[in-house]
């Protein structure tokens, strides 16, 4: 398509994710906030639910300090599958934000 955004190679004629418009409008002070992990308590969280979908990683760093991926696993997943998986991250990621904002607001702890 000429001029426009299109996955075409995906043959689905999907145009450009309006995903991907919205997150680019924001600025970058709003960018860094929302990627911004807020206590070890979700890194925790995330660790656990990243964990019971995809089973327990086997990490090995080699020699010269990188991660070394040649037993890692691959998934072949389709289309609507990676939507779906996509918007699930969204979704639980928008849920941990929202519970964080709360306890915040709630208790208020010392920060580390």
């Amino acid at each position: 398509m000429a001029g426009g955004n299109s996955v075409g190679d995906l043959g689905h004629g999907i145009k450009a994710s309006r995903l991907r418009s919205y997150v680019m409008s924001f600025d970058g002070e709003t960018l860094q906030r929302y990627a911004t992990i807020r206590s070890r308590e979700t890194v925790s969280i995330i660790e656990k639910h990243t964990e019971a979908l995809f089973g327990r990683p086997e990490i090995v760093i080699t020699s010269q300090g990188t991660v070394d991926s040649s037993k890692d696993e691959h998934i072949k997943i389709s289309f609507g599958g990676l939507k779906r998986l996509l918007l699930e991250a969204v979704t639980f990621g928008s849920f941990l934000w929202d519970i964080e904002s709360y306890v915040d607001t709630r208790y208020h702890f010392v920060a580390n």
